[in-house]
């Protein structure tokens, strides 16, 4: 069975003296196009989820290829093709969110799917963040150096080839774009468990259990994470996990509400047995 692929190639300046430079670039160039489909997921649906998985890389220039784990509605392909110039304020970004809104729609409305929910409105914020790591790339690549984005499927040709524009930038940071930056976080805090993921480094959900805000947010604790998804560790439904996060806190549509998540560490599991909770140290 033929499957669904992604592939950035970064034809980068081989006499380029910050080669590490390459690799954050394009780090930042995946993670913007995971924030990307992400809101546009969010947008037609909680129920829905955005994510990929590395298949292979190739030296010379540098050629990730990727596994499109994701609904095709959700493809933030055209939306990186609007990133064009610069955007410099809440308004110009809003012009870009509602041109999507427009084509996300009919989108949505010609697949025959998800058409009878509410229509889809991308969250101006979610974007802006994302854009920040797609410009933040773009600023790392040197001015003969460029990036293309191919998009179909194995052993065929690619049904699509995007050129990126590199000269993008978002001027203004979000936090300065917008009022409604609280406070980051970055420390020890106790969440509940909403869902694990048994695959990779994807996103879980958690809920502080104090605040009682949601988030999701991938573990990047590997050694924790392979132990549990080879059963060595295991979480119960009741059971809480205290942890080393970080993340962003904004307020969105009047609510504190968490951004860019992730879990650092985890430094323990809070068994619950009945009405008796305890802490058990664990090496």
């Amino acid at each position: 069975m033929s499957q669904s692929f992604l592939e950035f190639h970064f034809e980068y300046n081989p006499n380029r003296k910050n080669v590490g430079e390459v690799f954050f670039a394009l780090g930042n160039y995946v993670s913007a196009y995971e924030s990307f489909g992400k809101a546009i997921a969010d947008a037609i649906g909680n129920d829905l989820d955005f994510c990929m998985e590395i298949n292979d890389i190739q030296s010379g220039s540098i050629k990730l290829k990727l596994l499109k784990l994701f609904d095709e509605l959700t493809s933030p392909n055209e939306l990186i093709k609007d990133l064009t110039g610069e955007i410099s304020s809440l308004e110009s970004l809003s012009e870009v969110t509602q041109r999507q809104n427009q084509k996300l729609s009919r989108k949505v409305n010609s697949s025959g799917r998800y058409k009878e929910r509410v229509e889809p409105s991308l969250n101006d914020l979610d974007v802006a963040l994302a854009m920040e790591k797609w410009s933040d790339a773009n600023r790392m690549v040197e001015p003969d150096e460029k990036l293309t984005i191919t998009d179909g499927i194995d052993s065929e040709q690619p049904s699509n080839v995007i050129n990126i524009d590199t000269g993008f930038r978002l001027s203004k940071r979000p936090r300065d774009m917008f009022s409604n930056f609280i406070d980051k976080h970055d420390d020890k805090e106790i969440v509940d468990v909403i869902r694990p993921c048994f695959r990779g480094d994807l996103n879980w959900r958690f809920q502080n259990t104090q605040t009682k805000l949601t988030y999701n947010a991938p573990i990047k604790d590997s050694l924790w994470l392979e132990e549990y998804q080879n059963g060595q560790k295991k979480v119960d439904v009741k059971d809480s996990l205290l942890v080393h996060s970080a993340y962003e806190l904004w307020r969105v549509k009047g609510k504190p509400t968490i951004k860019n998540a992730q879990i650092k560490k985890v430094i323990d599991i809070i068994e619950c047995n009945g009405t008796q909770c305890e802490f058990f140290g664990r090496d």
